[in-house]
């Protein structure tokens, strides 16, 4: 592939996901990408066959960045488990560029079972797994809950903490948060 088809398709892939993550899966064409992306349409075809093809390569690319970042903060040595989570929070609030609410329903609703299929397992694999490993770290066998759940319900947590909106209105700090998912309303450092 010569160097100016790397140029076009990544262009291609940083437009659409502005435009996937702004507006959704949906609400973006395939004409509008290509204008964006200063080229017809015939030509968005040649390097990708579907919009829904773009979709995935432009998860793909971002899991892969995802995944490295988020085993880079899990693999600190010398941090707390808090401090990892308030890491994570930070990398997906401050350096992810996607709407997570936006990038859920869109996998769940719009993709065909085929590739809802293969980007659930992207998801587990990029997002989901570090934070598995996380915490498994710190289960004790009697735990009443395992790492799955945990990973799955820290997602749900902070969720809205992480979202590109302006009328996200956090009624906890992002510190806050943690604790409280670390320790529980009863604190137990101090009992």
């Amino acid at each position: 592939m010569s160097s100016k088809k790397k140029t076009t398709r990544q262009n291609i892939l940083d437009i659409s996901s502005e435009l996937f993550m702004d507006k959704g899966f949906q609400a973006t064409s395939t004409r509008q990408i290509a204008e964006r992306a200063g080229i017809t349409q015939p030509n968005l075809y040649y390097h990708f066959k579907t919009k829904e093809a773009i979709y995935i390569a432009v998860l793909e690319d971002l899991s892969k960045v995802v995944r490295e970042q988020l085993e880079l903060i899990i693999q600190e040595d010398n941090q707390l488990l808090e401090e990892k989570l308030l890491h994570v929070i930070h990398f997906l609030k401050e350096k992810h560029p996607v709407n997570l609410f936006i990038m859920r329903h869109d996998i769940n609703n719009e993709m065909s079972k085929e590739n809802h299929q293969f980007l659930y397992q992207l998801w587990r694999q990029s997002y989901l797994q570090p934070l598995i490993d996380l915490f498994t770290q710190y289960i004790k066998d009697d735990a009443l809950f395992n790492a799955v759940e945990l990973a799955m319900h820290f997602y749900g947590n902070i969720s809205p903490y992480i979202q590109k909106s302006e009328g996200n209105h956090e009624t906890l700090r992002p510190d806050q948060l943690v604790h409280l998912f670390v320790y529980g309303i009863i604190d137990r450092k101090d009992t």
